[in-house]
């Protein structure tokens, strides 16, 4: 069998992207040819921190607005719904595509009817919390419909002045409120309000934005804050804000390529797969925390998230994997962020609930810290406290040691000496303090783990491998660490 590769890293500096690389990027893009009707068939638009999932059911375009803190608060913004009136945009339908183009993160849709071809292109500014969308194909007398929902009792909702205006906040044990708005206007639009529903009526071919300003800051005007986002939005106008954004798009894909090509296929889809994820990623991690494993910025279903607002770090972790090897390291910036900033919270937690000193991180963690062992016991562990009644992650102490080797790497992949002193240094050394304190020397003058998760398979075992591995890992990690910084040695 024939493999054809090619891997190519380029940095930052680069003067220009590899030859063909818009073509190298889109021969990935996703190409519908029949209507997402469904809003988990939809595609994803995202600037890292605001995102956009996008389907359309027989009514006419829809997107659910969610953003990264809006995933540990258990909230979605909003909803617009983007329709054309008298007739809406499947009505006698011919033909049908929908593309999402990776290489500019914008989503490009043709509608064949027999009235002709309606087009409209959505994207999420690259540097702004927005969304913008431009119509064309309208004929005569048509006139676009742009709905916004209000389904939450909190939610606050207006229209006045062609502008329709949708706030609500959130709140998290122990955290400030976060609050935000949304502010939609179109050209030419009028804009009223009903129970539950926002309404926009703009000329044929008109071009929507919607700005997000959001805030945990008790003292911001956070409505105020959105109109001047929207304002400032529609003074640029549409060829400033996507040549700005397409340019941002073109140095993110400059970074990294891969072409990959097998006489069965194989070899093609797995590219799709690579390019997929680092759209993803770049879509969706460049927020104050990371994107949530389950939904992203990419909830349909209002507010509905399965397994909730707190993080697996197995799950967590896989995303960001790749993105060492692919030049990416930016991206995993909120990782970084939410997992050293909570670490004091472990260590104390750590000391109050097992009498260990070091940090033991839950594998089910809030962006806080805090988590739910349960009930603890002593009598199983020799010298500390251990949960009363395992589950499914309450045992698991591996996820401390893979948190550390991602901060190690980090350390590898950029030489960044300032990083490993003040932030992988101290968390692996206090990842390894746990360890030492937990594990428990034998007659034969060997050391184990017990009792221990093997993640969520075995429960309440001796020496999981994941413990060993993470171990044998971590601490000759840490070793390196310290002779390089001249510390504890």
């Amino acid at each position: 069998m024939r493999y054809l590769l090619a891997l190519c890293i380029c940095a930052l500096a680069c003067a220009a992207e590899p030859p063909a690389m818009t073509n190298v990027v889109a021969h990935n893009d996703i190409i519908y040819l029949a209507p997402a009707r469904e809003g988990w068939e939809g595609l994803p638009l995202g600037n890292g921190n605001l995102g956009a999932q996008v389907w359309q059911p027989e009514g006419g375009i829809q997107f659910q607005l969610n953003s990264a803190w809006g995933g540990v608060y258990d909230r979605a913004l909003g909803r617009l719904r983007v329709r054309t009136a008298p007739a809406p945009p499947l009505a006698g339908m011919t033909a049908y595509k929908q593309r999402l183009s990776l290489h500019d993160a914008t989503l490009f849709t043709a509608i064949t009817t027999d009235r002709g071809t309606l087009t409209a292109a959505a994207f999420i500014p690259a540097t702004d919390d927005a969304l913008a969308v431009r119509l064309a194909g309208m004929q005569a007398g048509e006139e676009v419909i742009i709905e916004m929902e209000a389904w939450r009792p909190t939610m606050t909702a207006a229209a006045a002045g062609g502008v329709l205006l949708l706030a609500d906040s959130a709140k998290y044990s122990g955290q400030p409120d976060y609050r935000y708005a949304l502010a939609v206007s179109a050209d030419g639009a009028t804009a009223e309000a009903g129970q539950n529903l926002l309404t926009l009526r703009a000329p044929a071919n008109s071009t929507i934005w919607a700005a997000l300003a959001e805030t945990r800051d008790p003292a911001a005007d956070v409505v105020a804050a959105a109109k001047a986002k929207l304002a400032a939005l529609r003074a640029r106008g549409w060829a400033a804000t996507r040549r700005a954004h397409a340019d941002w798009w073109a140095r993110f894909w400059s970074q990294s390529f891969i072409s990959l090509s097998s006489d069965d296929g194989v070899a093609d889809y797995l590219a799709n797969a690579w390019y997929l994820h680092i759209y993803a990623m770049g879509a969706g991690s460049r927020g104050p925390v990371p994107p949530k494993f389950n939904g992203g910025l990419w909830l349909d279903d209002y507010d509905t998230r399965e397994w909730g607002s707190a993080y697996w770090h197995w799950n967590t972790q896989e995303t960001y994997w790749p993105l060492y090897a692919a030049n990416h390291l930016e991206l995993l910036a909120p990782y970084y962020r939410m997992y050293w900033e909570m670490l004091p919270t472990v260590e104390q937690r750590t000391k109050e609930y097992f009498g260990a000193n070091g940090a033991s991180y839950d594998e089910t963690i809030s962006f806080t810290g805090h988590a739910g062992r349960g009930e603890k016991v002593m009598g199983v562990h020799p010298r500390l406290a251990v949960p009363k009644h395992p589950g499914h992650t309450n045992l698991i102490f591996s996820s401390s040691a893979e948190i550390a080797m991602q901060f190690w790497w980090y350390y590898r992949y950029t030489g960044d000496e300032t990083f490993l002193r003040e932030r992988a240094y101290p968390l692996m050394k206090s990842v390894a303090a746990f360890y030492v304190d937990y594990l428990e020397k034998d007659e034969k003058g060997r050391y184990g783990m017990w009792p221990s998760n093997a993640h969520e398979t075995f429960w309440k075992v001796q020496n999981p491998t994941p413990d060993l591995a993470g171990i044998r890992y971590l601490f000759p990690a840490l070793l390196a660490a310290s002779a390089r910084l001249e510390r504890d040695a």
